[in-house]
Protein backbone atom coordinates (compact mmCIF):
# COMPACT_ATOMS: atom_id res chain seq x y z
CA UNK A 1 0.00 0.00 0.00
CA UNK A 2 2.76 2.42 0.94
CA UNK A 3 4.70 1.57 -2.23
CA UNK A 4 1.65 2.32 -4.38
CA UNK A 5 1.11 5.62 -2.55
CA UNK A 6 4.76 6.55 -3.10
CA UNK A 7 4.61 5.64 -6.79
CA UNK A 8 1.44 7.67 -7.37
CA UNK A 9 2.84 10.64 -5.47
CA UNK A 10 6.10 10.57 -7.44
CA UNK A 11 4.17 10.32 -10.70
CA UNK A 12 1.99 13.33 -9.87
CA UNK A 13 4.89 15.43 -8.65
CA UNK A 14 7.10 14.50 -11.59
CA UNK A 15 4.44 15.32 -14.17
CA UNK A 16 4.51 18.94 -13.03
CA UNK A 17 8.06 19.52 -11.81
CA UNK A 18 10.04 17.92 -14.66
CA UNK A 19 8.59 20.26 -17.33
CA UNK A 20 8.77 23.20 -14.92
CA UNK A 21 12.51 22.74 -14.44
CA UNK A 22 13.37 21.90 -18.04
CA UNK A 23 11.33 24.61 -19.78
CA UNK A 24 13.06 27.82 -18.73
CA UNK A 25 12.84 30.80 -21.07
CA UNK A 26 16.12 32.41 -22.11
CA UNK A 27 18.23 29.38 -21.09
CA UNK A 28 19.66 26.68 -23.28
CA UNK A 29 17.30 23.73 -23.59
CA UNK A 30 18.43 20.48 -25.14
CA UNK A 31 16.07 19.38 -27.92
CA UNK A 32 15.45 15.92 -26.45
CA UNK A 33 14.84 17.30 -22.97
CA UNK A 34 12.44 19.88 -24.40
CA UNK A 35 10.63 17.16 -26.34
CA UNK A 36 10.26 15.11 -23.15
CA UNK A 37 9.06 18.07 -21.13
CA UNK A 38 6.51 19.13 -23.74
CA UNK A 39 5.16 15.57 -23.92
CA UNK A 40 4.86 15.46 -20.12
CA UNK A 41 3.28 18.92 -20.00
CA UNK A 42 0.66 17.85 -22.52
CA UNK A 43 -0.26 14.75 -20.49
CA UNK A 44 0.14 16.34 -17.06
CA UNK A 45 -3.45 17.57 -16.45
CA UNK A 46 -5.01 14.11 -16.79
CA UNK A 47 -2.03 12.27 -15.30
CA UNK A 48 -1.86 14.41 -12.19
CA UNK A 49 -5.62 14.12 -11.69
CA UNK A 50 -5.51 10.31 -11.82
CA UNK A 51 -2.41 10.13 -9.63
CA UNK A 52 -3.83 12.62 -7.12
CA UNK A 53 -7.10 10.72 -6.80
CA UNK A 54 -5.17 7.49 -6.28
CA UNK A 55 -2.95 9.20 -3.68
CA UNK A 56 -5.92 10.51 -1.74
CA UNK A 57 -7.61 7.09 -1.78
CA UNK A 58 -4.43 5.33 -0.65
CA UNK A 59 -3.76 7.97 2.01
CA UNK A 60 -7.26 7.41 3.38
CA UNK A 61 -6.48 3.70 3.77
CA UNK A 62 -3.01 4.31 5.22
CA UNK A 63 -4.20 7.02 7.62
CA UNK A 64 -5.87 4.61 10.06
CA UNK A 65 -2.73 2.66 10.89
CA UNK A 66 -0.19 5.49 10.59
CA UNK A 67 1.71 7.01 13.48
CA UNK A 68 1.73 10.75 14.11
CA UNK A 69 4.91 11.29 12.09
CA UNK A 70 3.69 9.19 9.21
CA UNK A 71 0.40 11.13 9.18
CA UNK A 72 2.38 14.36 8.96
CA UNK A 73 4.39 12.93 6.06
CA UNK A 74 1.19 11.75 4.34
CA UNK A 75 -0.38 15.21 4.75
CA UNK A 76 2.72 16.97 3.41
CA UNK A 77 2.89 14.62 0.45
CA UNK A 78 -0.80 15.15 -0.31
CA UNK A 79 -0.27 18.91 -0.17
CA UNK A 80 2.56 18.70 -2.73
CA UNK A 81 0.51 16.34 -4.92
CA UNK A 82 -2.48 18.72 -4.82
CA UNK A 83 -0.19 21.65 -5.66
CA UNK A 84 1.21 19.71 -8.62
CA UNK A 85 -2.27 18.78 -9.84
CA UNK A 86 -3.40 22.42 -9.76
CA UNK A 87 -0.22 23.84 -11.29
CA UNK A 88 -0.31 21.31 -14.15
CA UNK A 89 -3.50 23.01 -15.34
CA UNK A 90 -2.18 26.59 -15.20
CA UNK A 91 0.01 28.43 -17.67
CA UNK A 92 2.60 29.77 -15.24
CA UNK A 93 4.67 31.16 -18.11
CA UNK A 94 2.11 33.94 -18.43
CA UNK A 95 3.01 35.03 -14.89
CA UNK A 96 6.64 35.51 -15.92
CA UNK A 97 5.79 38.07 -18.59
CA UNK A 98 2.65 39.93 -17.46
CA UNK A 99 2.08 42.20 -20.45
CA UNK A 100 -1.30 43.81 -20.69
CA UNK A 101 -2.95 43.49 -24.08
CA UNK A 102 -3.84 46.93 -25.36
CA UNK A 103 -4.66 45.85 -28.87
CA UNK A 104 -2.60 45.92 -32.05
CA UNK A 105 -0.37 48.88 -32.66
CA UNK A 106 2.36 50.78 -30.88
CA UNK A 107 2.47 51.22 -27.15
CA UNK A 108 4.36 53.62 -24.99
CA UNK A 109 7.75 52.34 -23.76
CA UNK A 110 6.59 52.81 -20.16
CA UNK A 111 4.13 49.92 -20.68
CA UNK A 112 7.09 47.64 -21.34
CA UNK A 113 9.58 49.03 -18.84
CA UNK A 114 9.88 45.69 -17.00
CA UNK A 115 10.50 43.94 -20.34
CA UNK A 116 13.05 46.52 -21.46
CA UNK A 117 14.92 46.04 -18.18
CA UNK A 118 15.67 42.48 -19.28
CA UNK A 119 16.59 43.50 -22.82
CA UNK A 120 13.77 41.58 -24.48
CA UNK A 121 12.15 42.32 -27.79
CA UNK A 122 8.39 42.11 -28.00
CA UNK A 123 6.24 41.77 -31.08
CA UNK A 124 2.71 42.94 -31.61
CA UNK A 125 0.11 40.95 -33.50
CA UNK A 126 1.22 42.43 -36.84
CA UNK A 127 4.68 40.95 -36.31
CA UNK A 128 6.72 44.15 -36.22
CA UNK A 129 9.09 44.51 -33.30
Amino acid sequence: MLAAFTACALAAISLFFIPAFIIRPFRHQAPRALLLSMALRQRAPLGTLIAALACFALAFVLWRTASRWRKALLALTLLIVAFSAVMARLNYFEWMFPLEWTGPGWNSPRVYKHVLAYGLITCNSAGSS
